[in-house]
């Protein structure tokens, strides 16, 4: 091989690793670019989604502050209503139900959820065996309970339990436990159990 032909060669190769060099610096420069708008772009998207569910926060945050003020007052007007009844206070007094008016109960239980937009999934009177007879403004009657699986927003199950507690007839509202809902946060999956007495 001639002295021309080696310096010729090694001319090449040193060309070949410049070009070499520079496909690398290009490919790493548009990897550079293409993560730089990919992160933009979800930040962008994200920043906007939050944007918009601040309100929405808001406003259920409030609603749970407003359902729990409320639940707070009903219960404590509940268990002074259980009293005056127990002690036969005219006032309090209200109407208890004979077992044959219990399809008619939860009728109107049921009309009550659809005033209020609280949707109900499951509705069960449910009889202990083990309840004792109890004498309630003079009357002798047996406890009995109505287990019910709504599906409402915090405003919806407030106005619910309100109105069902201003009923004429005797209802209290002995249990309540709230789960939220996976597929819409602004509505809860309620569990809630009624009290009210039936006549012997």
């Amino acid at each position: 091989m001639q002295t021309k032909d080696i310096t010729e060669l090694i001319k090449r190769l040193k060309l070949n690793k410049e070009l070499d060099k520079n496909k690398i610096i290009l490919i790493v420069a548009l990897c550079l670019i293409l993560v730089y708008l990919d992160i933009s772009f979800i930040i962008r998207a994200q920043a906007r989604g939050i944007g918009a569910l601040q309100p929405k926060i808001i406003k259920l945050n409030t609603d749970i502050n407003d359902l729990a003020k409320g639940l707070a007052a009903i219960k404590e007007f509940t268990q002074e209503k259980a009293l005056a009844v127990r002690k036969g206070q005219p006032e309090a007094a209200k109407k208890i139900i004979q077992e044959e008016e219990l399809p008619l109960l939860l009728q109107e239980i049921t009309d009550i959820a659809n005033g209020t937009s609280a949707k109900i999934m499951q509705i069960k009177p449910i009889k202990d065996p083990k309840a004792k007879e109890e004498i309630v403004a003079g009357v002798r009657v047996m406890p009995l309970m109505i287990t019910l699986n709504l599906s409402c927003g915090y405003h919806s199950l407030g106005s619910f339990i309100s109105t069902l507690e201003n009923s004429k007839k005797f209802m209290l509202t002995q249990e309540i436990k709230i789960l939220t809902n996976p597929e819409n946060y602004l509505y809860q999956n309620v569990a809630l159990t009624i009290k009210t007495y039936v006549k012997k």
